[in-house]
């Protein structure tokens, strides 16, 4: 009974109290990418791709974007035996942004802007490279991901 009343109490409260996750306000959003191209690694671009897919329905703003995107895994340190321990990974995104007319396509000169993003993170090494990997690849995902939600943001601050 006590349980049911905590449960209650703490799902009024937080129902209660103005939270609203930071990237809800990006479901509404009123534009649609409508065409992309990709430079870059494979990996990051197929994941973003899918990340864009939920911007293909028709709207009142219509962007083209070009994506370049640059990968790097870097030795940090060694140690005394010579055997590589911590790694940089650094992604970089560079995204061109061009506006469309949507009434007529090929003889609108649209806005261009270019957003330039970096990400970096420190990986230890680990003695089973398929854990390790697998932990990279997720990395890479995870960058991309806050990569996405920097570009989202940007775009609606600088066109809505």
């Amino acid at each position: 009974m006590v349980n049911k009343i905590l449960i209650f109490l703490i799902f009024f409260a937080i129902n209660n109290c103005g939270f609203t996750p930071i990237y809800k306000l990006n479901e509404n959003l009123n534009f649609k990418i409508n065409k992309i191209t990709f430079k870059g690694d494979r990996l990051i671009n197929n994941y973003l791709e899918s990340k864009f897919k939920r911007y293909n329905e028709k709207k009142e703003k219509e962007f083209l974007l070009a994506l370049t995107s640059s990968y790097s895994k870097i030795a940090l340190s060694k140690d005394s035996t010579g055997k590589i321990t911590d790694y940089k990974l650094s992604l970089k995104i560079t995204i061109d942004v061009k506006e469309i007319n949507i009434n007529n396509h090929e003889n609108f000169e649209g806005y261009i802007n270019t957003f330039e993003y970096e990400e970096e993170f420190i990986l230890q090494d680990e003695n089973f490279k398929f854990k390790e990997t697998n932990y990279e690849n997720n990395i890479k995902k995870n960058l991309a991901d806050t990569i996405f939600n920097k570009f989202i943001i940007s775009l609606t601050k600088r066109w809505f």
